[in-house]
């Protein structure tokens, strides 16, 4: 369990931290704190009395299943199926204040309930502190209690949605409220001047349905589906196999760009996946958001970037509308990872590819 102390003032609460060291102060504006649900809400004030998952890691590997028995837009729940995935990568660490209302949150096995349930409505409740660890009394009501979390954010509709995996009990919740300046907002993808060796150029084609259709497509998919790892190499892939074959089908007229707006989120990623390990994300910069219709997209890098970073990583935020490359065990998602270092290869992510490998292209098909 990982709580917080915080000492209460009017319009303000003080958090501090369990040893000596600098006052945050958190508004009680924020999001989380406006009062716009019903005034008929439970307090979750038994912390750790119905645990949703044993674990951390237990609870991220039920996220997907958890987060689709939340009632939120069906939108929403794809991103934050997207975005926590079955490792929890990407989460922020937040605090759950005292009076902060949640729309909804798991709970385990209870004396009402015979397995894990949804409960709506729950309002963290303030757990009062008497004394100090060194035993100094405080005032009444100074102090209360406050629980650690895991946070994903997502503006849908005019509307912030927060996800929280809190530590002291893995019941996944949410609430949601008006936009505020506490998003992290993506900006667009810039325009940069100038070629290569110093700007290499990405592109990313997305292709309806018919092209696993094509000769040899649905073979390789599924041989795809099949492999223990995503690095580029001498296993096949659909983009990497059936590129070329694409490209000559759109010219004979038998294929065509999907006419249906695809959104993508472009990062730059750190991963031992580039030297041969697990797939998990240890540092990674969002760049910003792509829509891909009728035609490609292509996206500039600098050789600064590439050089600074191990991949280029592209995932669909219409993640449900998306078919190939086929969803990775490893993470449950459908993304691409545009590999800049490997071993023994120069920029680029196949031993083939020339340096520099001035343009790069990707191919995703649609449901």
């Amino acid at each position: 369990m990982e709580i917080r102390k915080q000492v209460v003032r009017p319009a303000l609460w003080v958090a501090l931290a369990c040893t000596v060291g600098p006052i945050l102060l958190v508004a009680v504006a924020l999001l989380m704190s406006t009062p716009t649900h019903a005034a008929d809400e439970s307090l979750w004030n038994k912390w750790g009395a119905a645990s949703y998952a044993t674990s951390r890691e237990d609870a991220c590997k039920k996220a997907p299943a958890a987060i689709d028995g939340l009632a939120m837009p069906e939108a929403v729940r794809e991103y934050f199926k997207l975005a926590a995935g079955i490792t929890c990568e990407g989460g922020t660490e937040a605090w759950l204040v005292p009076h902060q209302k949640l729309e909804q949150m798991w709970s385990g096995l209870d004396s009402h309930h015979k397995g894990p349930h949804v409960m709506d409505k729950k309002t963290v409740a303030e757990l009062p502190v008497l004394k100090s660890p060194d035993g100094r009394p405080y005032f009444k009501n100074a102090v209360a209690e406050t629980a650690k979390a895991l946070s994903w954010t997502f503006v849908y509709e005019d509307k912030t949605y927060v996800l929280y995996l809190p530590f002291v009990c893995f019941n996944w919740s949410w609430t949601f409220g008006s936009p505020v300046a506490l998003v992290r907002v993506v900006p667009p993808l810039a325009p940069l001047k100038g070629g290569c060796p110093n700007v290499y150029h990405f592109k990313v084609y997305v292709w309806e349905n018919k092209a696993l259709k094509l000769p040899g497509v649905a073979r390789t998919h599924a041989q795809e589906e099949l492999m223990e790892s995503r690095m580029f190499g001498d296993a096949p892939h659909v983009s990497r196999t059936h590129y070329t074959q694409f490209q000559r089908a759109l010219i004979s007229g038998e294929l065509n760009h999907s006419t249906v707006a695809h959104v993508f989120r472009v990062s730059l990623i750190m991963t031992p996946e580039s030297l041969g390990g697990e797939p998990t994300i240890t540092e990674e910069e969002p760049l910003g958001d792509i829509t891909v219709k009728d035609t490609f997209y292509e996206i500039p890098f600098t050789l600064e970037q590439l050089k600074k970073w191990d991949a280029i990583r592209l995932v669909p935020l219409d993640d449900g509308n998306i078919i190939s490359p086929p969803r990775y065990h490893k993470t449950g998602l459908h993304e691409m990872r545009f590999f800049n270092h490997l071993p023994n290869t120069k920029l680029g992510e196949w031993d083939s590819n020339p340096d520099p490998d001035c343009v790069m292209g990707e191919a995703w098909i649609e449901k």
